[in-house]
């Protein structure tokens, strides 16, 4: 089954559309992708959130997939220095 699930995280990374996604930083270490898609709910759909690791660490960072890139203009907007969890984030277009 390993070769299966090296495929689905290849395919996610294809498949993820930059254009609707936007990256989170400093995030708190205990956020999961259910938290972030419930905070970036309120802005629209969230296709995915993903928290990113480092060898199996929460990196702090994360990333949320829209089903549109006016949702990323308004998710930097209003969500860029905003508190989330107690922790300042920043919030830019996913790239």
């Amino acid at each position: 089954g390993s070769a299966r699930e090296l495929d689905s995280t290849y395919e996610e990374k294809v498949n993820r559309n930059y254009s609707n996604s936007i990256f989170v930083g400093n995030l708190t270490y205990d956020s999961t992708p259910e938290d972030l898609t419930e905070f970036f709910s309120q802005i629209g759909k969230v296709v995915r959130a993903d928290i990113i690791t480092s060898r199996g660490h929460h990196r702090g960072m994360g990333t949320v997939e829209f089903t549109n890139s006016d949702d990323v203009d308004r998710a930097i907007r209003q969500y860029d220095g905003a508190f989330f969890m107690d922790r300042k984030i920043f919030v830019r277009q996913d790239n």
